[in-house]
């Protein structure tokens, strides 16, 4: 059975969104973290989370990738980040990087949870 028309429609021409950046809220009260907050989505989303007034700490699994980014941000917005090492596929290392974070803040208000892990193997 065929969709209807108007499901068509709405997929090719979608309406104008009703959200934007502009819409959120003063966060700089807030801590803020971003996983893989060191490329693409993580990082602008780390930009306007700065733009926000947000304490932001970006979590990568390179030390030199992550400092790039917070390099690139500082330059773009003038506020920096704090970098956190984790790699999501290594729970050694996501253990490592929550007492880090908890030996430097008392809350987290916003978690983005941005980085996947790929490959993961099916297990029989």
């Amino acid at each position: 059975m065929a969709p209807p028309i108007g499901t068509i429609l709405r997929q090719m021409f979608p309406p104008e969104p009703t959200w934007s950046t502009n819409h959120i809220p003063d966060l700089s009260s807030k801590v803020v973290l971003v996983t893989g907050g060191n490329t693409g989505i993580g990082k602008n989303t780390c930009k306007h989370l700065f733009a926000h007034g947000a304490k932001v700490y970006l979590s990568a699994r390179s030390q030199s990738k992550a400092e790039q980014a917070i390099h690139d941000l500082q330059q773009e917005t003038g506020k920096t980040a704090i970098v956190l090492q984790m790699d999501l596929a290594d729970f050694d290392s996501v253990k490592k990087a929550a007492e880090d974070f908890k030996s430097r803040e008392t809350e987290l208000h916003i978690l983005f949870l941005n980085a996947g892990v790929l490959g993961t193997p099916i297990e029989q």
